[in-house]
């Protein structure tokens, strides 16, 4: 979920094991590795939006790396890309 809007669903292996939206590659990604040395590259680029104002189109699409122009302005529809996989993602 992100800015209050369902981004991504699935069961939790293959969320975790296939992510498709770009909010949920960076959470997985984000997470510690036991054994693996602090990455300083798991900050998201931006702001959280304003809830009370929230941006037209795709609520994360000032902060995603794979914003295209139709993110700008509409919401992307949750989608199923496997068996009981979903995803509201134009890149997806």
């Amino acid at each position: 979920m992100y800015a209050g809007r369902l981004v991504e669903e699935a069961a939790t292996a293959d969320l975790f094991s296939h992510p498709r939206h770009p909010y949920t590659k960076h959470l997985i990604g984000s997470l510690p590795r036991i054994g693996a040395a602090p990455s300083a590259t798991t900050d998201l680029a931006g702001r959280p939006p304003n809830l009370a104002d929230p941006p037209a189109g795709c609520r994360f699409h000032p902060r995603c790396p794979l914003a295209m122009p139709i993110c700008h302005d509409q919401a992307p529809p949750m989608q199923t890309i496997a068996a009981g996989h979903r995803v509201a993602c134009f890149a997806a």
